[in-house]
């Protein structure tokens, strides 16, 4: 990984972390990283700098959304992040939680991609959607 790669930290069961690495095959202005230990204990499975972008998937019973955006953003205070729900009326309550993006399963396959590039795009400005044709 050269320097001016995204990271990808991917907090969620393993099929996701599968999924996204398969959107991201080719595209190597990014690395995608699986987190070790859910939203209680993030982990990441590469070394290196933190991630820029956190996509987390979240269960709407039993997770408390507000602390989960706020667990993620503290453990890296500089990553964008991206919630997954099934539930697209949290949507509202995700993005008042200091969430930068929400998608709903369904919408992950074809909206991943441009908010990644979106978000990452004002940090990294050398990040281009010419670069992932």
């Amino acid at each position: 990984m050269n320097g001016g790669n995204v990271k990808i930290l991917v907090v969620g069961p393993p099929v996701l972390s599968r999924l996204i690495q398969r959107l991201f095959e080719g595209h190597t202005d990014f690395e995608v990283a699986r987190s070790l230990g859910g939203l209680r204990r993030i982990g990441l499975q590469s070394e290196g700098p933190g991630p820029r972008i956190i996509v987390a998937n979240v269960k709407p019973v039993g997770t408390n959304i507000r602390g989960a955006v706020r667990a993620l953003k503290q453990s890296s205070p500089l990553a964008k992040v991206i919630l997954v729900c099934s539930f697209s009326d949290l949507a509202e309550a995700a993005r008042d939680s200091g969430a930068d993006a929400f998608l709903t399963p369904d919408d992950l396959v074809r909206r991943l991609l441009p908010e990644v590039l979106k978000l990452s795009a004002s940090s990294l400005p050398q990040i281009s959607s010419s670069t992932v044709s």
